[in-house]
């Protein structure tokens, strides 16, 4: 007679497999507005690199509205964006290479812009946006607070598609000048942008500060309707933002850093 083998106890059933750790927590608007510009710039990939193996060049989305457009320059190649690429290429050689978008569109006010930040500049992936806002809001009767509530929202917005912030104030005009409520707005742009370490080009006083010193007159400035600029205007506008994109930008001397390292 054949002996059969005892039968082992059953094995008890096996734990149930540990849960993953979550990646780490996506970060919210809010998040990356607390993080300020520091953060973006910690948080954001190396530049990308095109498809002959040089870096990509750092891109810049200017957002407004017809003072961003161009309205009142000769051509589209006198707008302040247009002129502000041309100058990076003057001022630092290709190192790097800067390429600039013009978003501007005549006649937006803030709820205007914000409802394009989506497709018409994070879709674009920018480095830096410069976003120049208030000059339609006083005459079109915008209440101030919710304009600084849209511009801190679109801020957040900017930052969370991955771009450093740039602001700019609204212009200097004989029009905006008479307006009720233009000193209101210029003072919002600057508030908010100092609540979000955020730094402000501020055009109205450097409009201001080019006609009082003589560097141009009130007629070379603005055009005959007095509201927008001309092409004297734009070009002065976009070496003043050339000269603070160059020194107060973190993304651009980041990536001015990369381009020259190892160079004469």
């Amino acid at each position: 007679m054949l002996r059969t083998a005892p039968r082992r106890a059953p094995s008890p059933p096996a734990a149930p497999p540990r849960p993953e750790r979550r990646a780490a927590r996506r970060r919210t608007p809010r998040a990356f507005a607390a993080l300020g510009l520091l953060g973006t710039l910690l948080l954001s990939p190396a530049p990308a690199r095109a498809s002959g193996g040089e870096a990509a060049p750092f891109r810049i989305v200017a957002l407004g509205s017809s003072s961003t457009q161009g309205t009142g320059a000769s051509t589209p190649g006198m707008s302040y964006p247009a002129q502000l690429q041309r100058l990076f290429a003057t001022a630092f050689g290709g190192r790097p290479a800067v390429a600039v978008a013009n978003r501007g569109v005549a006649g937006e006010d803030i709820d205007d812009m914000v409802r394009r930040i989506g497709p018409d500049v994070v879709a674009a992936h920018p480095d830096l946006v410069i976003w120049q806002a208030g000059s339609n809001d006083p005459l079109r009767g915008v209440p101030l607070d919710r304009f600084k509530t849209k511009l801190r929202d679109g801020i957040a917005a900017i930052r969370a598609g991955g771009a450093e912030v740039l602001l700019m104030e609204p212009q200097w005009s004989p029009v905006i000048e008479k307006a009720d409520a233009k000193s209101r707005f210029v003072d919002a742009v600057r508030e908010v942008g100092a609540e979000a370490h955020v730094d402000v080009v501020r055009r109205f006083a450097l409009m201001r500060g080019w006609i009082d010193d003589g560097t141009v007159t009130p007629q070379a400035l603005v055009g005959p309707d007095n509201l927008h600029m001309t092409d004297r205007g734009y070009t002065l506008l976009a070496g003043a933002v050339l000269d603070r994109i160059a020194t107060s930008s973190r993304a651009f001397r980041a990536r001015r850093a990369v381009a020259t390292a190892g160079r004469p």
